[in-house]
């Protein structure tokens, strides 16, 4: 039921002094779903710092990766900055990965 669910995430995530980032995992080679939107408004709507990490970027091929990534920033309406395009056996990507993450700390 997805009244009681958004009453629980609201309890849990609102009332969290501690919490200072979201983060949402999408996979790259897949479109939005509805419950990602409502996650992202969500975010908004409460003033939450978020980033959006795209996974599986490495099961694309270079030119594939550049045109979800752009579709996917152009739906979110979100700047290239808090958009990741994740590769775990890139060290450098997971690097600046987790500074973007820790900037919020």
């Amino acid at each position: 039921d997805y009244q009681h669910f958004g009453s629980l995430m609201d309890e849990y995530i609102l009332n969290r002094n501690n919490l200072k980032l979201c983060i949402l995992l999408l996979d790259i080679r897949r479109d939005l779903s509805n419950d990602d939107q409502m996650m992202i408004e969500y975010f908004a709507h409460h003033h939450l710092p978020y980033l959006v990490i795209l996974t599986k970027s490495d099961k694309l091929a270079y030119s594939k990766q550049l045109e979800r990534s752009r579709k996917i920033t152009t739906l979110l309406d979100k700047s290239a900055e808090t958009i990741i395009m994740f590769k775990a056996d890139n060290e450098e990507i997971v690097k600046d990965t987790w500074d973007k993450i820790l900037n919020y700390i």
